[in-house]
């Protein structure tokens, strides 16, 4: 069994230095500590490490776990134990332990987006709102002041009010818009994201675009109505700042799967593209890849490079 797993034969030497030199070279000094410490303190040998297998050259996860034995004047004989394959085990820690990366780096990232959102806001908020409703205190308070009862200066003093009213409402409504659209309340997804990509369209008239979205499509859960809306919205504002692209396309439908009815949402364009290995640094798509998963779908990234990207979202429409 123990050739097996090393992948020598019978005429193999079963020897230390032999041993030592399947051994990887990153792994052989800690091993050759190991056998030291062993001797010297007379206990177990208990090691994780790496071979390079003779016969076909793959490497392998071992774990040797072994006991000396000693003659009767306590000088060592030999190592007696068991020797397991454990590769397969290494593997999956070591995806676990990509996976566990990857969501502590999107964690980092959610609260530094976080911290700029509330900075923003609160520099949108004392910009915007701060000089009118300073407006509105000087224009009441001239009106306090008109003993007079001029009508001219009262008013002009009641339009000045009624102006400044008007565009705090102005900043009030695109905040709350920013924070929660409400064309996903008053109408369908399909009506919703019409919406968003004619807006996005009028900002970018360079680029052409195209959108298939049936009216009579409904969207059950208005936590998908929100994902659906803000992964296309995630999708252009990428498209905008990096893609170069000419033509884009947008097309949203259902389908019936044994488990129920899907959505499907794909976003492609013809753009420069990206290279796959550094999109899953950027907080773009490991946010849009966190929306969809917390609703048990999926998200698919295709891109090369200049060849254009493709979105594709599957999730159950519940």
């Amino acid at each position: 069994m123990l050739e097996r797993i090393i992948g020598v034969g019978p005429e193999h030497e079963h020897t230390t230095d032999a041993w030592l030199q399947m051994v990887h070279a990153d792994d052989r000094q800690k091993v050759v500590d190991h056998v030291r410490l062993t001797v010297r303190d007379r206990g177990i040998f208990d090691c994780e490490y790496r071979i390079i297998r003779p016969r076909d050259g793959a490497i392998r996860w071992l774990h040797g776990l072994g006991e000396l034995e000693c003659a009767a004047d306590g000088q060592p004989l030999r190592l007696i134990g068991t020797v397991q394959d454990i590769t397969e085990r290494k593997h999956a820690e070591k995806a676990t332990q990509a996976l566990l990366d990857e969501n502590t780096r999107l964690v980092r990232r959610l609260i530094a987006l976080q911290e700029r959102e509330r900075a923003d806001l609160a520099r949108e908020l004392h910009d915007e709102l701060s000089q009118h409703l300073t407006a509105i205190r000087a224009f009441a308070g001239a009106l306090q002041r008109n003993d007079r009862c001029d009508p001219e200066a009262i008013r002009r003093s009641a339009v000045a009010i009624d102006g400044s009213a008007h565009a705090i409402y102005e900043v009030s409504h695109r905040l709350m818009e920013g924070l929660h659209p409400s064309v996903l309340d008053a109408a369908g997804i399909a009506e919703a994201l019409a919406s968003l990509i004619d807006s996005w369209g009028q900002q970018h008239p360079e680029i052409e675009w195209q959108a298939s979205l049936p009216s009579n499509l409904v969207c059950e859960g208005k936590q998908l109505r929100v994902t659906l809306y803000r992964v296309v919205q995630e999708c252009l504002s990428n498209i905008a700042r990096h893609a170069a692209a000419h033509r884009v396309r947008l097309i949203l439908g259902n389908r019936w799967s044994a488990e129920g009815e899907l959505l499907r949402l794909v976003v492609r364009d013809d753009g420069v593209g990206m290279e796959m290995d550094a999109a899953h640094a950027g907080f773009g798509l490991l946010g849009m890849r966190e929306r969809v998963l917390a609703l048990g779908g999926t998200l698919q990234v295709s891109s090369r490079k200049g060849g254009g990207t493709r979105i594709r979202v599957i999730a159950p429409n519940v």
